[in-house]
């Protein structure tokens, strides 16, 4: 499956024709969700979405990007991207990623929520504003509570 990184940037970049252009990384990490569960030491592996960004090469209102599968988007900042690891991940424990698994590519945000980890990426659009970001409200629609306590995880 192609992705094209888009919006306001001077070239669409596109996956995965233009990752020889960038390194491959891998983080290890645990995987904790909202819904109580957690899997320790999960080995990421893919690409840093900054670098891919940094290769469509964002024009100056480019102040964040919007990753999205179907309805389910998470936006993250453009600045963010310099100080947090957010992978464009394929593989998990060494094993390219299945449909099951959020494949074939899915967003992995350091530290991050579990909800910003979009599974099935199918499009990653710069923006100049802050819109479109269903992913928290679709997460915690599916756990039944609007009122989370993030400090809880």
């Amino acid at each position: 499956m192609s992705i094209a990184i888009t919006g306001l940037v001077t070239r669409a970049v596109s996956i995965p024709e233009d990752l020889a252009q960038v390194q491959r990384i891998q983080r290890v990490e645990d995987f904790v969700c909202l819904e109580g569960w957690s899997r320790p030491d999960q080995a990421w592996s893919g690409y840093r979405l900054g670098d891919l960004i940094r290769l469509a090469n964002p024009v100056a209102g480019g102040r964040f990007v919007e990753v999205g599968a179907a309805e389910f988007v998470t936006v993250l900042a453009l600045d963010d991207l310099r100080k947090t690891p957010v992978l464009l991940a394929d593989t998990l424990n060494g094993k390219l990623l299945t449909q099951a698994t959020g494949g074939p590519w899915r967003l992995v945000v350091s530290g991050g929520v579990c909800y910003q980890s979009v599974k099935g990426v199918e499009r990653i659009v710069v923006v100049d504003h802050r819109r479109g970001d269903t992913a928290r409200a679709i997460a915690f629609k599916r756990i039944g509570r609007s009122d989370f306590n993030f400090g809880a995880i």
